[in-house]
């Protein structure tokens, strides 16, 4: 219980700030008219509990687990906590228990592990995972299947990747697209690409349940527009696999909350802001790429700090793409401003061979723009208080710029 009040306080300092700290039943409804504590108070509160719980909570992967809080959650949380406050000797120490417990493994059966370790029918044999959210169907079932999945396979195809994230992998020789001596060729944008793309985004010409995915043919249930306006074409493979049409909304796949990938990546980031760059930091990128079927880093490329943070902050955005966790990487880098603002971009159209998967894209001016975003650093990325929560409670301050 003191693990998931921890879990739930981490969460509202990220999207709140200052919140009320309640570390005590209350009785009188008077009482409940609190103000709200500073976040470095919070935080302080959340880390000491963490700490505190560790040592007795059982060491266990999440099979053993079952979904119950373990020394390796309580650690993960903690460690990822201290990256996010820039406490990076401490989340350091604590990514590294994690690492070092010998429960957890990265998972490696064959070329599309990264892909497969997300499905429900490897749940069973992932010791990758630290703490994931238990659906069971009929009793607490998923409905991600019905927004992952497309018209084709009985889905809404409601959560779709955009351009941002399909430009952020690199090529397969470990250069970015940016990168004139890379193999990267803007009108086959998908060809000679880190593998984890095609495994985390479903994009035309990608093989897909014994079809290539197709969101250009307008006769095609994978078509890119619907009734509510244009999606962005493109979709999202993970978690995703084809269900009977039943199951879309009484899925039995976990959602992963930790998993010993991001504790890798909190290490390499940790120290690296530390500035003690040694062979443990490009031991754990080298871990995660070549486990996805990229080369080791670049040691005469990658070679400072500041080209590590580049390397760690992308390989961040590509590993853990859609677990979550990308809001919270842009509010603590303060890129808002650098990747917030301006249109929202999705595929170029263009056709797709039904045969052979080929695809041929259109011009640049096809681009779709999905809409347009405006970002205010006023608000200090924050969410608003809840309008029900200020009439609630007079005391209750809401957050700038709202």
């Amino acid at each position: 219980m003191r693990f998931l009040r921890a879990y739930d306080y981490f969460k509202k300092v990220m999207w709140y700030g200052d919140v009320p700290l309640v570390t005590a039943s209350i009785v009188d409804p008077q009482e409940a008219n609190l103000t709200r504590d500073p976040k470095e108070e919070v935080v302080a509160f959340i880390l000491n509990e963490l700490g505190e719980i560790a040592p007795d909570l059982p060491v266990q992967d999440a099979i053993e687990s079952g979904g119950h809080a373990t020394r390796g959650a309580a650690l993960a949380l903690k460690a990822r906590l201290e990256l996010y406050e820039e406490m990076y000797p401490e989340a350091m120490v604590d990514a590294k228990a994690v690492m070092d417990m010998g429960v957890y493994e990265l998972y490696q059966d064959g070329p599309t592990a990264y892909y497969d370790m997300f499905l429900s029918k490897n749940e069973g044999v992932n010791k990758e995972v630290i703490m994931a959210v238990q659906h069971i169907q009929n009793e607490f079932p998923s409905s991600v299947m019905q927004h992952l999945l497309s018209g084709e396979d009985g889905g809404w195809s409601s959560i779709n990747a955009v351009q941002g994230i399909v430009d952020a992998y690199e090529t397969i020789d470990g250069k970015t697209i940016d990168d004139p001596s890379s193999v990267y060729h803007p009108d086959k944008p998908f060809e000679n690409r880190d593998p984890r793309l095609s495994m985390t985004v479903r994009h035309a010409g990608v093989e897909w349940s014994g079809r290539f995915f197709d969101s250009f043919n307008s006769e095609s249930n994978d078509f890119h527009a619907v009734a509510v306006g244009p999606n962005s074409g493109y979709g999202v493979n993970k978690y995703a696999e084809i269900v009977p049409t039943a199951d879309l909304l009484n899925g039995d796949v976990n959602v992963v909350v930790f998993r010993l990938g991001e504790m890798l990546l909190t290490y390499a980031e940790a120290a690296i802001e530390s500035n003690q760059i040694n062979d443990d930091v490009y031991d754990a990128l080298d871990r995660l790429r070549v486990r996805a079927g990229m080369p080791v880093v670049d040691r005469a490329v990658y070679d400072s700090q500041e080209k590590l943070r580049e390397l760690v902050r992308r390989e961040r955005r590509v590993e853990l793409a859609f677990e979550g966790l990308r809001h919270y990487d842009i509010k603590r880098w303060d890129i808002g401003d650098q990747v917030i603002p301006g249109p929202l971009y999705g595929s170029r159209t263009g056709s797709v061979d039904p045969v052979s998967g080929e695809v041929t894209l259109d011009d640049e001016s096809t681009r779709i723009i999905i809409e347009e975003r405006v970002f205010l650093p006023s608000r200090n990325y924050l969410l608003p208080i809840p309008q029900a929560e200020i009439d609630a409670n007079p005391n209750m301050v809401q957050n700038p710029g709202y």
